[in-house]
């Protein structure tokens, strides 16, 4: 990071919504744990990190609360919404999607001369293990990717994956677990372990920001 900043915005998206709920097992979408995990690495950042300024991101079909996992509604200090109409087009959807990171990238750059990453949270890690698996898709990314995957997760390099690749920012994917391993689907309903996870990637992140 550059030395003569002193602080490090992290944009959280919540993966997947709307017509795209991502994949579905136990009788829960991946967007209720999505928006979930969220926004608890947002708090977690929120409470333990004072020198990362978290802002959540979020789409269409993540407006409020999601009570089915155990999602109360929290306080969140600064929340920006991405607007993306309903679209099936997947490619149209994350080109607005990074159009919108642009501006707030700009905008945060200019108010708060502050290096900037995104982070996009997922819950589906089939082709990883059933913990932690971190997508990168630029060099850039790829010591964000290492420090949040620590020594005992998966780090893939995804150049096939658009918005990883185009993103304007360091950006990566987190798996968090594999909602389709019944075992990795009910750790992750109980809202104790979700904080728990939450705080161990903030505290990562923050590794990052300080290196």
């Amino acid at each position: 990071m550059v030395p003569t900043k002193t602080r490090l915005v992290c944009f959280v998206l919540a993966g997947h919504s709307g017509i795209d709920p991502g994949t579905s097992a136990g009788g829960y979408t991946e967007a209720e744990f999505t928006y979930a995990l969220a926004l608890d690495l947002v708090r977690a950042l929120e409470r333990h990190q004072p020198h990362i300024e978290p802002v959540l991101l979020t789409t269409a079909g993540h407006a409020g609360p999601t009570s089915r996992v155990g999602v109360l509604k929290k306080h969140c200090k600064n929340h920006r919404f991405l607007e993306m109409p309903a679209s099936p087009d997947n490619i149209a959807r994350i080109d607005q999607k990074l159009d919108g990171l642009r501006v707030i990238k700009a905008l945060y750059r200019q108010t708060h001369k502050a290096d900037c990453v995104l982070i996009e949270v997922h819950a589906d890690a089939r082709k990883g293990p059933d913990g932690l698996h971190v997508l990168y898709g630029a060099q850039r990314s790829e010591a964000l990717a290492g420090c949040i995957a620590g020594g005992h997760s998966k780090v893939t390099l995804r150049d096939d994956l658009r918005l990883l690749r185009l993103a304007p920012l360091p950006a990566v994917i987190i798996e968090a677990f594999n909602m389709t391993s019944p075992k990795a689907l009910k750790t992750f309903l109980r809202k104790s372990h979700r904080a728990a996870f939450a705080k161990q990637v903030a505290q990562r992140i923050c590794d990052f920001a300080t290196r």
